[in-house]
């Protein structure tokens, strides 16, 4: 009975032992990156893991971290993006990542869409120089136009006033011409 009690006793022991170990060597890191890992789920990257033993689960906390590192990484790049930022660059980590691919195709894609913009803005300036342009030439030849209307209008008016004086000396000749006709006339009569 004594030997089994004893037996029971090393049993309890151990088993409270296996508890306590298993608590602290499994339970306790699976806790840790649970934790991490619905913070995440929730949108808050912000997060750190670092590993509590240089076993297998010291090993996947170690993983674990670097998934959180990759995926900050590619949220602050998204970050940074939105919030105009178009000179960053985002490189995948490996052959496999799917975010770092979309994000890279995402930056190229904008940037080639930026640059066709730019282009097509540049060639709407030089366009609207060669409308200003060809408006500054139509100005001066409107403004030539108008000086030689200026000129002709004056050529007209001296014309006029000459005609008039033309057609005062006209009117005087035949006034002369008929004062002439009647004393001719008179003096025939005479």
């Amino acid at each position: 009975n004594f030997i089994m009690l004893i037996a029971f006793a090393m049993y309890l022991v151990c088993f409270g032992a296996a508890v306590v170990l298993t608590n602290k060597k499994i339970l306790t890191p699976i806790n840790k990156i649970s934790k991490v890992a619905v913070k995440m789920a929730e949108g808050d990257i912000n997060q750190t893991i670092e590993k509590d033993a240089d076993d297998e689960f010291g090993d996947l906390m170690d993983d674990f971290s670097m998934m959180i590192e990759n995926i900050g990484n590619q949220a602050r790049i998204a970050e940074q993006f939105a919030a105009g930022d178009l000179t960053i660059n985002c490189k995948p980590v490996s052959e496999h990542d799917v975010m770092g691919k979309a994000l890279k195709k995402m930056l190229r894609d904008n940037n080639k869409n930026l640059s066709v913009i730019r282009d097509a803005a540049a060639r709407m300036a030089s366009g609207a120089n060669e409308v200003a342009s060809a408006s500054n030439s139509l100005a001066q030849g409107t403004t030539e136009q108008a000086s030689a209307i200026e000129e002709i209008t004056a050529s007209i008016e001296e014309i006029a006033n000459g005609a008039k004086i033309n057609a005062d000396d006209a009117n005087a000749a035949n006034n002369l011409v008929q004062s002439t006709k009647e004393g001719a006339i008179r003096g025939n009569e005479q």
